[in-house]
């Protein structure tokens, strides 16, 4: 996670979290409280907040709490995991696939000096891999039922997941710290992806928009949104 919280990104939480709409709630907590973590973050280091023009109480109570850095790192990265939950779903429904490949292919791609042929070849391959993510679990459960050490655990990271060398250590200590939290980036998505989605592979975007409206306004547990 980055630390580097200019005013510029302080800005766009801040109407993030000032959009009260009851569909809107669970986004605004996590962007309010992003936004106390950055000015408790402030006390350490004088130059992190360039400007900061919210609620005076959001800074009398990020000061109050009195969190130490590895307090604030703690709570920033058990947010980012929050939000990393939800946040895909939003993505796929304000930018399709079939439009955001077509962006890249007619701009993004020629900007990089790529060949635009290969841009649907290139998002095929991005769906493939991404479905290696349940691997992960895998992982995860081995490491975490005491069948598997770490040196095992990396080893089926880089050949059944495709996580490179130096990423397996961090992914270890996110399993002993979350543990099954694990499960989210996948299974959860795939569960938050069928309540949007629905019954009717017909649906519009709008009934996809006013399903996930519904999911953001209200908390619910995974087999609600098996039984929906």
């Amino acid at each position: 996670m980055s630390y580097r919280f200019n005013t510029l990104v302080l800005a766009i939480i801040l109407v993030t979290a000032s959009c009260g709409t009851e569909s809107s709630s669970n986004i605004d907590g996590i962007a309010e409280s992003y936004v106390k973590l950055a000015l408790s973050l402030g006390e350490y280091d004088a130059d992190y907040v360039d400007a900061y023009f919210g609620p005076e109480e959001w800074r009398d109570q990020a000061l109050a709490q009195g969190l130490s850095v590895a307090s604030i790192r703690e709570r920033g990265e058990s947010l980012h995991t929050q939000l990393g939950l939800i946040a895909p779903i939003g993505d796929e429904l304000a930018f399709p696939r079939e439009e955001r490949v077509e962006f890249e292919r007619d701009v993004l791609f020629p900007m990089a000096g790529l060949d635009p042929s290969t841009a649907h070849s290139y998002h095929a391959v991005e769906v493939l891999v991404g479905q290696l993510n349940f691997a992960d679990n895998e992982a995860a459960r081995m490491y975490l039922d005491g069948e598997a050490n770490k040196e095992a655990t990396a080893d089926w990271l880089v050949q059944y997941a495709m996580i490179p060398v130096e990423e397996t250590e961090r992914k270890i200590r996110f399993y002993e710290q979350y543990r099954s939290y694990i499960i989210n980036y996948n299974l959860g998505q795939e569960l938050v992806r069928g309540f949007v989605d629905g019954d009717r592979a017909d649906q519009s975007r709008e009934d996809r928009w006013a399903r996930f409206q519904k999911l953001l306004a209200s908390p619910r547990l995974p087999g609600d949104l098996v039984q929906h």
